[in-house]
């Protein structure tokens, strides 16, 4: 009787194999358990899978084949008081689905997603034509500014009302231009007013967090080149969370300077401090080749904040920062270090970063419940 049972689950499993790859199996498997709520006349969730062709001829049939996937996956479809599909016809339905989903991921590439060129072609540093490329300027989420606010509060200890100060922009993305107009730069100044009502008072009661700043409200004109400098350099530092370049040095430095000969020290500090914020990396993303290139990767110090700004709405952090100070961000295997380090473990410059079986197996189930949300705009929010 064993060897009976036996050979029966045997040739059911012999069957189940013969059918994974046989699209007329598949739809007869998804006609009996999913097309009752999914067909012409019920369509559950907007869904309808009874006219969905087998072979995705789009990235729109790919999409919903891949929502199947995940469904069947994760068991939660066909729902518990249905009808369910047997063991081996589930596991049919998936070896199906995830080597339909593979065999047509091409539906995917799109120019206007970014995603047309082959990875290792678009990052080969060998243009196929004219080498000759523009600066570009983005602006920076709405959302980088506001936490721009939001650490300001924090580390300077203001008090910024968050309802207040909000970003001048709404949308996001590439600034053709390259300029704000005239209303956002009304919107920018404004907040920079409410932010610098909360500075001045702490400057002159010498509770003010950029601590170089008091030794030269108090001096005023008589401040030495030394006192000046080391203000632009920690104000740098604590405000913008970079150090001044050399040209920035000299000019802010010499911006102060002559603030302090033609107003009162703390109107002077006051302009010196709405300069610095409108510095451009408060408000944009710049993008340009290195002096003296047509093409080239961008400086590190550039190439540190668009990795930062693409996987987060923060600036860079210590690891980016000390990559760039240590001259080791240049090179692609740089910024392939830089960006596992960031997506995958959060991992200490310089440690490489080693995935385990369990590190991946928590990264795919991430993937998993992030594409369980059922629209894009929550999916977005879920980010």
């Amino acid at each position: 009787m064993l060897v009976a049972c036996v050979a029966i689950v045997a040739a059911d499993d012999v069957r189940a194999a013969d059918s994974a790859g046989d699209p007329k199996a598949i739809h007869a498997v998804l006609k009996a358990t999913c097309f009752n709520c999914h067909g012409e006349k019920k369509q559950k969730g907007k869904l309808r899978l009874d006219t969905l062709s087998m072979a995705p001829k789009s990235a729109k049939d790919l999409a919903i084949w891949r929502r199947v996937f995940e469904q069947i996956e994760e068991q939660e479809m066909p729902p518990e008081d249905k009808k369910q599909p047997t063991k081996a016809e589930r596991k049919n339905l998936l070896v199906w689905l995830e080597h339909t989903i593979k065999a047509n991921a091409d539906l995917n590439l799109t120019p206007s997603q970014a995603n047309y060129v082959d990875h290792e072609a678009l990052f080969s540093g060998k243009p196929a034509g004219d080498p000759a490329i523009r600066a570009r300027i983005w602006r920076l989420p709405a959302k980088s500014y506001d936490a721009f606010v939001i650490r300001l509060r924090k580390e300077l200890a203001l008090n910024l009302p968050y309802n207040v100060l909000g970003a001048p922009w709404g949308a996001d993305g590439y600034s053709t231009a390259g300029r704000m107009d005239e209303a956002e730069i009304e919107a920018h100044m404004r907040n920079c007013a409410i932010i610098l009502s909360n500075m001045l008072p702490r400057i002159k009661d010498n509770k003010f967090k950029i601590r170089s700043v008091h030794p030269v409200y108090k001096a005023g004109k008589a401040a030495t080149a030394e006192q000046i400098q080391a203000v632009v350099k920690e104000t740098f530092q604590k405000i913008l969370h970079q150090p001044p370049t050399p040209g920035e040095l000299q000019e802010y430095s010499q911006l102060l300077a002559n603030e302090l000969k033609t107003y009162e020290p703390l109107k002077a500090l006051e302009r010196f401090l709405t300069k610095v914020l409108f510095h451009p990396t408060l408000l944009y993303r710049i993008e340009t080749p290195i002096a003296g290139s047509q093409r080239s990767i961008m400086p590190p110090r550039q190439l540190a904040r668009a990795i930062a700004y693409s996987l987060s709405y923060g600036g860079p952090d210590e690891g980016l920062k000390k990559a760039v100070a240590d001259g080791k961000l240049s090179t692609r295997d740089d910024v392939r270090r830089e960006v596992e380090r960031l997506v995958y473990a959060t991992a200490p410059y310089g440690q490489e970063v080693n995935l385990t079986a369990d590190h991946l197996a928590k990264l795919d189930a991430l993937h998993r419940e992030y594409w369980k949300i059922k629209t894009p705009e929550a999916r977005k929010a879920a980010n």
